[in-house]
């Protein structure tokens, strides 16, 4: 079993598959990598968005959610686009290369040039990551409204796992919360850091504690 699905045990054969999906990190089984070389497993090839269109609307859908449900609400124009696997390398400096394996590399990405904002996603994600993906980077997106440049990376990035993470929740995608749940990186420690704030204060009086911190360039909440 994999510690993100549990509940979703693989035979000997595919867990001990070369391949694994570029999305989820789980085994693909017998399926043909993707025309940019890219891997999926069943689940995340039976739910990819392929039209541009489809996923203007849904990260027009996830940023109302992230409103209603975080109380993070982006007030500046943000300008959203579709990118290739290729394009996403490119913007952050490295060269996309298919792989066997689930690839640590941005499948979303927030850029402030000056007052011009981007969203990034990449083209062709499942719909799960899709979502999940667009409100961590309208996480970005709310900070930037208050510095230039988080300095703080566990604070930037844990408080945009925790949006990601209350998305996933709200539409029950519970695998991608779980996720995030486990992740050993910053990420996920910068996660577990704003969800013990919450418990302890409430999600309004964490947005204000984060907001203070942007806003002053703490060394940590």
């Amino acid at each position: 079993t994999w510690r993100d699905r549990p509940d979703k045990p693989y035979c000997a054969m595919c867990g001990s598959s070369a391949e694994s999906c570029d999305f989820c990190g789980h085994p693909v089984g017998a399926g043909k990598p993707m025309k940019d070389g890219r891997h999926a497993c069943p689940a995340c090839r039976a739910q990819l968005v392929p039209e541009p269109a489809r996923a203007k609307h849904l990260y027009e859908q996830v940023r109302e959610a992230v409103a209603e449900h975080c109380g993070v609400v982006v007030r500046v124009a943000v300008d959203f686009r579709i990118v290739t696997p290729k394009e996403m390398a490119a913007l952050v400096g490295q060269v996309f290369s298919p792989t066997h394996e689930l690839d640590v590399r941005p499948l979303g990405l927030f850029v402030r040039r000056g007052e011009s904002r981007t969203l990034y996603l990449e083209s062709g994600l499942p719909k799960t990551t899709l979502i999940t993906t667009a409100a961590r980077e309208i996480g970005h997106a709310w900070q930037s409204q208050f510095c230039a440049r988080p300095v703080v990376p566990l604070l930037a990035e844990g408080f945009s796992e925790w949006i990601a993470h209350r998305i996933a929740m709200k539409a029950k995608f519970r695998d991608e919360a779980r996720r995030i749940e486990i992740r050993p990186d910053v990420y996920g420690e910068g996660f577990r850091v704003v969800m013990r704030l919450v418990r302890k204060v409430g999600i309004q009086e964490m947005l204000k504690v984060v907001r203070d911190g942007l806003e002053r360039g703490v060394a940590s909440m």
